[in-house]
């Protein structure tokens, strides 16, 4: 099986999978950015989006581990943080589509 999550992580394919979801979202009142780091042992994908009222950060490693953790701007509260274990590019793009569906629900009017 190959691991498509490589190819998203060390081979930097965000915007070949992930682009279209992304382009339109300063429109919508979302800012985000993309980040590839971590050692060579275990590099990761990092995605933070912030709507002014929340900022979240999608931490993907390439074994498909996730870290996702909302924060509110407001009182640096955490509202929401949860480890997930992905085993397809697909599972991890239809949680990542349900989270900027809650990033634009909750965002502030321009």
């Amino acid at each position: 099986m190959e691991n498509t999550f490589i190819d998203l992580i060390s081979n930097h394919g965000f915007e070949r999978y992930f682009n279209r979801h992304f382009v339109d979202l300063p429109e919508q009142g979302i800012d985000y950015r993309h980040v590839y780091a971590g050692p060579d042992n275990t590099p990761f994908l990092r995605i933070d989006l912030d709507n002014r009222q929340n900022m979240a950060r999608v931490t993907l490693e390439e074994s498909g581990l996730c870290r996702l953790e909302v924060v509110s701007f407001k009182d640096s509260t955490p509202m929401k943080t949860e480890d997930l274990a992905f085993d397809s590019l697909q599972a991890f793009e239809t949680k990542l589509l349900e989270l900027i569906e809650e990033m634009k629900a909750t965002r502030l009017p321009h």
